[in-house]
């Protein structure tokens, strides 16, 4: 019982603390007296209820105000009332998916049959009151939607039925999912950039043939739309630093290059409606060479080894709760590709090659840190992707700028469903993003020597991939330094 009055009693009022109840009937439910009730701008409210208890006239928490109450300067929205649980609903997770669940009975949220003063809601005020919302429960999301009315006579604000709706995955579901999704979109951003330079070491007639060490930085923004388990937006920012060495043998018509190179990636990736974020971690290591004929025509290749760590959190609807998970995991990758050089007059150039490229991802079990365990399983990538880059000799040769355009497609054999078992045994299965992948690729750039020994290169790229949204650029820089 509270003597005092009460004013915007800190915005926010729950009942009952903690995450949804989920137990069925309750014992006992909570009222709060007071003698007077003022709420200014926004409140926040969360019941818990019985509305079928008691011949449908219902039992549950409730507010009473026995002498004033003023409404007069609550904002249109101001009234922002919850239903954290009512016993008629049974437990959530018997509900399955898009299957709804509706009580009906009524009982007094808020009675204001003893207190005079300005307690009339506006119909917009009451229309806010119904408003459906949004409970992350394990891994499911639920949609809730209440039906509360203002009686005209009394001014008490009741509640006449409820109905729940189990719509989709939770935001942490969606969130650990898509997190082996954009490691798989990350691999192809880093792979894409890599074979590059090999292409643009040969088409320098004064450098091509000569070993070196190299330093190369690539950033990209980049929004992948994911419809699997609904309309999810991510936004990721990716960046990717290598370094390497290449040895160059020469031999009676043709070059041999062979090389080595490491690297670090970092991809963090921020949901649409603050569902999550995400930060993906990339070590690599690989080996590559090149046989360049004489006569423009060359096979490349390399192997790759990745080691990923991720680092994800997703914010449970319906609470202030963040769940966060962690894991590791790995791929390896090779690819071949097949192409010709040819020289046309004026200094220009044509260079055209078809690329073919594997990647083996391992999948990894993980548990996040409120218990819910996330099955991955492992899968491979193939890819195909056909090239063609014009470039045009300036500067005595020392210069080389060009334009490219790249056209591929990527399948991948995992399988369309993740598998999480919540923190009761229950196993939910989702479908996920599409992961086989159509895109294309525009490029400009430019190569110069700057010194006898030093080569510099800048390119910026606009990329054309299925799935994705908006404008997506990237830019790549590298820095050379020759031997011989």
């Amino acid at each position: 019982m509270v003597d005092s009055p009460i004013t915007n009693p800190a915005d926010v009022v729950s009942f009952r603390a903690g995450p949804v109840a989920n137990a069925g009937v309750r014992d006992a439910y909570n009222k709060l007296s007071t003698d007077k009730l003022s709420v200014e701008g926004k409140a926040n409210v969360t019941f818990y209820t019985d509305i079928q208890n008691k011949n449908n006239k219902g039992t549950g928490d409730q507010i009473i105000v026995t002498k004033e109450v003023d409404f007069k300067n609550l904002a249109a929205n101001g009234l922002d009332f919850k239903i954290g649980h009512d016993a008629g609903i049974g437990k959530l997770e018997d509900i399955d998916y898009e299957q709804q669940v509706e009580v009906k009975g009524q009982h007094t949220l808020v009675d204001l049959s003893k207190a005079s003063g300005n307690k009339t809601l506006s119909q917009e005020q009451i229309d806010a009151l119904n408003k459906e919302y949004f409970v992350d429960y394990g891994a499911i999301k639920y949609e809730w939607k209440s039906d509360i009315t203002q009686e005209a006579h009394t001014g008490n604000i009741i509640l006449n039925g409820l109905t729940v709706k189990n719509t989709n995955a939770a935001n942490i579901s969606v969130v650990s999912l898509d997190n082996a999704f954009l490691i798989n979109r990350m691999a192809f951003l880093a792979d894409s950039q890599l074979s590059e330079r090999f292409r643009l070491i040969k088409n320098d007639g004064l450098t091509q043939a000569r070993s070196g060490f190299w330093f190369q930085d690539y950033f990209s923004n980049v929004d992948f739309n994911t419809k699997a388990m609904g309309d999810v937006n991510i936004n990721s920012l990716f960046n990717m630093t290598k370094f390497g060495y290449d040895y160059v043998e020469h031999s009676n018509g043709y070059d041999v290059m062979r090389g080595v190179y490491a690297g670090y990636g970092l991809m963090t990736s921020t949901y649409d409606r603050h569902m999550g974020n995400s930060k993906i971690k990339n070590t690599n290591f690989g080996l590559y060479g090149a046989l360049a004929y004489h006569t423009g025509a060359y096979i490349e290749g390399d192997v790759s080894f990745d080691f990923y760590n991720s680092d994800f959190s997703a914010y449970a609807e319906g609470s202030s709760e963040n769940i966060d998970g962690s894991y590791n995991t790995n791929s390896f990758g090779a690819s071949v590709a097949f192409g010709k050089k040819i020289e046309l007059a004026h200094d220009v150039l044509v260079d055209s090659n078809i690329k073919f490229d594997y990647t083996s991802f391992i999948g990894k079990d993980f548990v996040t840190n409120n218990g819910m365990q996330v099955a991955q399983d492992s899968y491979y990538r193939v890819g195909a992707i056909a090239s063609t880059l014009l470039g045009k000799y300036l500067n005595d040769s020392k210069t080389l700028v060009y334009g490219k355009l790249d056209a591929g497609y990527y399948y991948s054999s995992e399988d369309g469903y993740g598998r999480i078992i919540d923190q009761k045994g229950k196993e939910s299965v989702f479908e996920t993003p599409e992961y086989n992948l159509y895109y294309g690729n525009a490029v400009l750039g430019i190569k110069h020597r700057v010194q006898e020994k030093v080569e510099l290169s800048l390119e910026a790229n606009r990329y054309i991939l299925s799935g994705v949204n908006d404008f997506n650029t990237g830019i790549r820089g590298e820095f050379r330094v020759l031997f011989n």
